[in-house]
């Protein structure tokens, strides 16, 4: 949903969601820290709610750092960490030592060294409060339910202290994968599926030609507010059965239905757009 679905599209009816990042940003400009965990199903607009406000941020000469997790890096130790704190290794000298020397072998920076459990998280924290002395930060997190359990410990352990540093933690990750417990301590914002009027206006937004009314009905009670299910579910139609001249074939789940989606654009591409494509989902990490 991040490569297909734009801010403004996922975004559509999330005027609280917005106001309320806003509201933390706005704090931190004050010298007030905050964090967030936003989680939700699949497609909900998570990872839209996370770059409008790193947009936002960045307009606002607020320092962003971001990371994301990756299932196949799930079972590298602080590999989160390394992406978050990557832009700030360079203050590692004005945090105390012990913790600046923990870090430095957590991140494979300096060879390893034997240290408290806490030291790691602690320098976690002292870094985002050194760092926010020069402006303040936004350490937004996507995908937190797919980060090392060591990145993920130290995140909560930096959330739940958080106090006067002006430093906001924006975190992401999907429900049901533990995350609400581990960070139980946080403030937790959990995106639900878009109410019917919403809906049916992104659905007619997003659709390149027009949708029956009782067409427009049938998907937007598949996708089940889900924003990702109900800019994806117009693409599987003709234009016949967007207009309700033809009819349909199904209504689907919204998962298996997003599935058949993208199937069906994959196969629609030339042979070298299709593995050029391929590289860049196996690549991860790096610029695409």
């Amino acid at each position: 949903d991040r490569s297909t679905i734009t801010p403004g599209m996922v975004l559509f009816g999330r005027t609280g969601e917005r106001e309320r990042v806003g509201r933390l940003l706005a704090g931190a400009r004050e010298g007030q820290s905050a964090a967030l965990l936003v989680h939700g199903e699949a497609g909900i607009g998570k990872s839209a709610l996370l770059r409008h406000a790193a947009e936002r941020a960045a307009a606002f000469r607020v320092l962003v750092l971001r990371a994301r997790g990756y299932e196949t890096e799930a079972d590298l130790p602080f590999a989160g960490l390394q992406d978050l704190l990557g832009p700030l290794v360079g203050l590692r000298d004005r945090i105390p030592e012990v913790q600046a020397r923990a870090l430095s072998g957590a991140l494979a920076l300096e060879p390893p060294v034997q240290a408290d459990r806490f030291a790691v998280p602690a320098a976690v924290l002292s870094l985002l409060g050194v760092a926010a002395e020069d402006r303040p930060v936004l350490g937004v997190v996507d995908d937190v339910h797919w980060l090392d359990e060591s990145s993920r410990e130290a995140l909560a352990f930096a959330a739940r202290r958080l106090a006067a540093e002006g430093v906001v933690l924006l975190l992401a990750g999907r429900s049901g994968h533990g995350l609400e417990e581990q960070f139980a301590a946080v403030e937790q914002l959990e995106l639900g599926p878009l109410d019917s009027e919403s809906a049916h206006e992104l659905l007619r937004r997003e659709s390149d030609t027009p949708v029956a009314d009782n067409v427009a009905r049938l998907l937007v009670d598949t996708a089940a507010g889900n924003p990702l299910a109900l800019t994806e579910l117009p693409g599987v139609l003709t234009t016949e059965q967007r207009e309700g001249r033809a009819p349909l074939a199904w209504p689907l789940p919204p998962a298996p239905t997003i599935e058949r989606a993208y199937e069906q654009r994959l196969a629609e591409l030339p042979a070298d757009a299709a593995e050029a494509l391929l590289v860049a989902a196996a690549m991860e990490t790096g610029r695409l």
